[in-house]
């Protein structure tokens, strides 16, 4: 295992782990994210439905031994569904730009809080009837809101350059009639 300038895995780790804890390893380099989880909205009239996320984050700076400024983003898609007597779909795109502090709390442990500005584009669709079998209406549309996203999460090295992480974040969707989702995603940062 010569990568990271060793023959034998347990030094590689050794350094690596070093390194991660202080949060140099992290700078100047790209991690990228996916998640995939429950996005739970706080209105009433729509269903918890799952997000799908990824993106990639920057190490820009440490700012003390184990704690890392990173920069990125990431695009998602949320998919909800609307409560009965309601019959469609709520669908957002989000493209958002975050900023995140990593700690290193452990040699394989870690917690990071982030977040982030940035856009959403909302379609939906709703079809009701006035009773069953009777006449039904139908609305549909597409609108831009600003994003703002709070979160947080916990991740664990598995491999050198792999960790699982769990990510919790509020989701605040901010035009005429916003809204405010809960999610939380299960997912893995990829180090190239």
């Amino acid at each position: 295992m010569k990568k990271y300038g060793h023959d034998r895995p347990m030094e590689a780790w050794t350094v690596l782990l070093r390194d991660h804890n202080d949060g140099y390893a992290l700078v100047g380099k790209l991690e990228y994210a996916g998640g995939l989880g429950l996005a739970v909205p706080f209105e009433s009239g729509v269903n918890a439905g799952f997000k799908l996320a990824g993106g990639a984050f920057y190490g820009l700076q440490t700012l003390k031994p184990g704690l890392v400024l990173q920069v990125g983003g990431t695009v998602g898609w949320t998919y909800n569904g609307y409560a009965s007597p309601i019959d469609g779909s709520l669908n957002s795109i989000d493209l958002l730009p975050t900023a995140r502090l990593r700690l290193a709390v452990q040699p394989r442990l870690f917690v990071y809080g982030d977040g982030g500005l940035g856009l959403a584009f909302v379609h939906y669709k709703a079809t009701i009837s006035l009773y069953p079998g009777g006449p039904s209406f139908s609305s549909s549309g597409t609108d831009t809101a600003l994003l703002v996203k709070l979160g947080g999460g916990v991740g664990y090295d598995i491999q050198p350059n792999l960790s699982l992480t769990f990510e919790p974040a509020f989701n605040i969707y901010l035009k005429s009639g916003s809204m405010t989702q809960f999610t939380m995603l299960v997912g893995a940062l990829y180090r190239p």
